[in-house]
């Protein structure tokens, strides 16, 4: 039997050392940019973790088994929406979702694929309440302002607070 590998090390970076010793073979692999994405996210890193994922997508190819396309695209969108990509992250959900639909159809056990989507959904439910979220305080504060400043018309309220930006006794 072939021997097992040995446990990552905790700390990011001493993880991200071994796994960069790999061979090239090694590194096509889905599995090693899963792995890579994983340790970035450990470690705070999302961008690099989304790299991560995406070459993860990328070396899963079309063909390829579809938990794996499932495992990079849902890794990828969770990535996105850790750093606020969340049109990014809706798009990669879209696509998950319609993998996860195609796999279905094709046969795959409906309770691995209903295991699969929820994750999905919650992902964009996220996505949406936080969009709905951002839209809801510029409203907010928009009618602030408007209540603050209610005889200034649009543009007097913008050339106020740009000179107000500009004006050096602001800045100290």
């Amino acid at each position: 039997p072939a021997a097992a590998a040995p446990p990552l090390p905790a700390d990011p970076r001493a993880a991200k050392a071994v796994m960069d010793k790999a061979s090239p073979d090694i590194q096509k692999k889905p599995q090693y940019w899963m792995a890579m994405g994983g340790i970035n996210t450990e470690g705070g890193d999302y961008a690099a973790a989304e790299q991560a994922y995406q070459k993860a997508l990328d070396s899963a190819g079309k063909g390829a088994k579809g938990g794996e396309r499932m495992m990079a695209l849902g890794a990828l969108a969770e990535s996105q929406m850790r750093q606020g990509k969340t049109k990014e992250a809706t798009a990669t959900a879209e696509q998950l979702s319609a993998q996860a639909t195609q796999m279905q159809e094709i046969g795959m056990r409906g309770r691995e694929a209903r295991g699969l989507l929820e994750p999905l959904l919650r992902l964009v439910q996220r996505a949406t309440a936080m969009r709905l979220q951002r839209r809801a305080q510029r409203l907010r504060q928009r009618r602030l302002r408007r209540r603050l400043h209610p005889q200034r018309s649009r543009s007097e309220r913008s050339s106020a607070a740009s000179a107000t930006l500009q004006s050096p006794s602001t800045c100290w």
